[in-house]
Parts: structure tokens; C-alpha cells; sequence
């Protein structure tokens, strides 16, 4: 088998699942500051700003996610991408214990899922060598 063909495709998988995590977390954050503001509760004119950072950086770690799979040739890329899925992983478990309770059942289960699949993906990164 060619070199990296499991870490190619949990990168792809990995990489779609964050890209659609970014989508429907930004979907459902605008809907809700959309309709608070049409309800007068809050005003949120400041706060579109954060939320579309937020959109950006999880879709730009999905896009390196998917990408860097690919250039797992060079010995210093593959070394930034194991610290990078570990990384990444570390920061899903930290945002599901805190949200643990806070947010639904599905999407916190969704949340450690895309974390575990992080692990996954480090773990079998560094184990091709």
C-alpha cells in the first residue's frame, strides 16, 4: 500500500468534519444573535465580529487538516502535524468538558467525537514512519 493511506483518509474525514462543525456552529450562532436582536433582548453588533473569527479559524484548521495530509513526505511538516493533531485534540477535550452539560447531549458527544478522531489521526500519523 502507498505510504500514509490511512492518515490521507482519517485527514479528508477529519478535515470535512471540522469544515461542517465551522458551518453549523456559525449557522446556529448567527440565527440566534439574529433573532435576540429581531427580539430586542441584546444587541450583538459587536459580538458578528468574534463569531465570524471563530467560523474562520475552525474552517482554516479543518483546510490544514485535510490538506497537510498530503505532505507527510517531508520529515519537518510531519513532525508540525503530529504537534498539530494533538494539539487540536487537547483543545476538543478541553471544549467538551467545559461545555459538558451546556450544550446538548449530541453535540457534546459530536465535539469529544472530533477529538477523538484527532487522536486518531496523530496517533496514526506517528506511526508510519
Amino acid at each position: 500500500m502507498e505510504a500514509y493511506t490511512y492518515t490521507k483518509i482519517i485527514g479528508v474525514i477529519a478535515g470535512t468534519l471540522l469544515f461542517a462543525v465551522a458551518i453549523g456552529v456559525g449557522f446556529l450562532a448567527l440565527v440566534g444573535m439574529g433573532l435576540s436582536t429581531a427580539f430586542g433582548t441584546v444587541d450583538y453588533s459587536t459580538t458578528y465580529q468574534v463569531t465570524a473569527i471563530i467560523i474562520l479559524v475552525l474552517m482554516l484548521i479543518g483546510l490544514i487538516t485535510a490538506i497537510g495530509a498530503f505532505k507527510l513526505n517531508h520529515s519537518t511538516w510531519k513532525k508540525v502535524y503530529i504537534g498539530f493533531c494533538f494539539t487540536v485534540e487537547i483543545g476538543f477535550a478541553v471544549v467538551f468538558i467545559i461545555s459538558f452539560g451546556g450544550i446538548g447531549f449530541i453535540s457534546e458527544l459530536f465535539i469529544l467525537g472530533v477529538g477523538i478522531i484527532y487522536l486518531l489521526l496523530g496517533f496514526v500519523t506517528k506511526i508510519n514512519n
